[in-house]
């Protein structure tokens, strides 16, 4: 734009020019001062108007840059205040989910531990009057007729005091297996997080929880254990955690397969290596579980033990170990008997070269 307009404005002049003096077509263009004067002034009004248009431009392009610059640090405030605004909801979610959770297990081992003592104190409370009962057999006053107290009597009284006695040791002894086991699990929690070749401890918790099932149930049908490992694999854990995890899984599963009546009642522990992360196997062939009972099989206090044989509480906190470590556990089981519980965690991360 700017040589067209150079051009277009000497062609104007020489035409002024010429228009004015028609003799100059004999001259050469320089001879005429005026016209060379002319012509540098307009060359010398022409660069400055580009340079002023240069300038200009260049001025609103910066005023441009900091208006954007102004609005995205006005964005970035915001987004900052929103990201804040929302790392205080997740926390705040987080929080009621805490709270939710222990309002759940308070209520529930509040629930759990008045039963045994409800029976506890029933069961006192008969023994007092057992032996109110049994104080007045034995030092009442005799009559003619008896003169000496009446031994049924007597032993029917203590036999009724001693199975009172029972019950209570019974139900105490609950109450006391909820409590520990609550203990246990906030102790466990406090431990820090080593790494373990996985068939070394997989093979020790094998051997450590038959061993204990043997000697709390001796009179239980003998289960064969059948362990497949893969070797070299690392893992992650707290220790006495995933300890008390898999010694909880490989209980249950051993209890499951001798109460199935199995020909030969067994438990296979098999580890699968997957793509980043390592599953442990835990197969019984017992009866299985029922499907209606699956989606409770992790909340807590949930049982299909008798009264009495369980707290409720193995799985749930089982479930809620295996989550802390960033795995996975599910369940699987079907209408012929049986049941799997499969057992997923992150491998541990590859040494670094130096």
């Amino acid at each position: 734009r700017q040589s067209l307009a150079i051009c277009l404005s000497m062609i104007g002049v020489y035409a002024a020019l010429l228009a004015w003096q028609p003799q100059a077509l004999e001259l050469y263009l320089y001879e005429h001062r005026s016209a060379y004067f002319v012509f540098a002034s307009i060359i010398v009004v022409t660069l400055a108007t580009y340079l002023y248009d240069a300038r200009y431009r260049q001025h609103l392009a910066k005023r441009e840059v900091e208006h954007l610059r102004d609005r995205l640090g006005q964005r970035k405030d915001e987004l900052e205040a929103s990201l804040v605004e929302l790392e205080a909801a997740q926390q705040r979610l987080l929080l009621q989910e805490h709270f939710a959770t222990l309002g759940q297990v308070t209520s529930g081992v509040a629930h759990e531990i008045q039963n045994p003592l409800h029976f506890v104190t029933n069961f006192a409370s008969l023994t007092e009057e057992l032996v109110g009962e049994l104080r007045e057999a034995l030092f009442a006053p005799t009559s003619e007729e008896r003169a000496e107290p009446d031994l049924v009597d007597v032993e029917g009284i203590l036999d009724d005091i001693a199975a009172n006695t029972a019950t209570v040791v019974q139900h105490g002894r609950r109450a006391s297996q909820i409590v520990s086991r609550m203990l246990e699990h906030a102790r466990s929690a406090t431990s820090d997080p080593v790494t373990v070749a996985l068939d070394r401890f997989v093979a020790d918790q094998v051997q450590i929880a038959g061993r204990r099932f043997c000697d709390r149930l001796p009179n239980r049908v003998p289960v064969d254990v059948q362990s497949d490992r893969v070797d070299a694999v690392e893992i992650v854990v707290r220790p006495p955690e995933m300890s008390a995890a898999l010694q909880n899984l490989l209980d249950n599963a051993l209890r499951a397969a001798s109460e199935g009546g199995a020909a030969t009642p067994g438990v296979i522990v098999a580890t699968l290596l997957r793509p980043g992360i390592v599953e442990i196997h835990i197969s019984d062939n017992g009866p299985g579980i029922p499907p209606q009972h699956l989606k409770q099989l992790f909340e807590p206090f949930f049982t299909t033990r008798a009264a009495g044989e369980g707290t409720g509480l193995g799985l749930a906190l089982t479930h809620g170990i295996v989550l802390d470590h960033g795995g996975t556990l599910d369940v699987e089981s079907s209408a012929d008997g049986g049941a799997t519980f499969i057992l997923g965690l992150p491998l541990a991360p590859a040494p670094v070269s130096p």
